[in-house]
């Protein structure tokens, strides 16, 4: 019985000591690979009841950078520099009409990354975006947009995220941001009794290339 519990202590040692030294990514210290997916766009409206907002899918995509460190590589620093296409309907109850607002960016987001042992990560990670082009729409017809020589609007938003790594060269991501600050008051996009910050909701793959 003692060589039993002698045994049984070695192998969990053994067992432990193999468990806090396996990384949790296999590769030695970055991933550059592509995001993309779709999104969806919620702008907030006013207390007017005879306006609401619905959301309509747009579409993302970056190129994303992943460096990882610790030593079992649980933790890493992303960035990703890319587009995105954002898209909602203000709907007029009154009279049935419905405007699509539309933009484009480009944005910046640097954030960190833990992954646990089982492949799921957290994230969380600021956002500055520059608005390449701003616009409203009614049945095709544009109403309102953002005059190209005109300065660019800038926006910012934080993002907090979950996803799972398949493997090291493969993930999903689901992610939301919340925006700051009025990115189209300056060129007079949003109707007037919509409020100017978004949230967005992504969600997407990650597929790639390790170091």
């Amino acid at each position: 019985m003692k060589k039993f519990f002698i045994t049984m202590a070695a192998i969990l040692a053994v067992t432990g000591a193999a468990w806090a030294q396996e990384p949790v990514k296999k590769h030695d210290w970055a991933f550059i690979g592509l995001e993309v997916g779709p999104n969806y766009t919620f702008w907030s409206v006013s207390d007017n009841p005879y306006h609401k907002i619905s959301p309509q899918p747009g579409i993302v995509g970056s190129m994303h950078v992943e460096f990882l460190f610790g030593k079992r590589q649980q933790s890493g620093i992303n960035l990703n520099v890319g587009v995105e296409w954002l898209n909602a309907g203000v709907q007029e109850v009154e009279n049935g009409s419905t405007h699509r607002v539309q933009a484009m960016d480009v944005f910046f987001a640097l954030g960190y990354k833990y992954t646990f042992r089982n492949g799921i990560f957290l994230e969380i990670r600021p956002q500055f975006d520059i608005y390449a082009s701003c616009e409203r729409r009614l049945n095709g017809t544009s109403e309102a947009k953002h005059d190209p020589k005109a300065k660019s609007p800038m926006g910012f938003s934080v993002g907090a995220g979950a996803g799972y790594n398949f493997t090291d060269n493969f993930a999903v991501f689901f992610r939301y941001k919340k925006g700051f600050g009025d990115i189209f008051n300056s060129v007079g996009v949003m109707p007037l009794e919509c409020k100017e910050t978004a949230g967005i909701l992504e969600m997407g793959i990650t597929f790639g290339l390790t170091m």
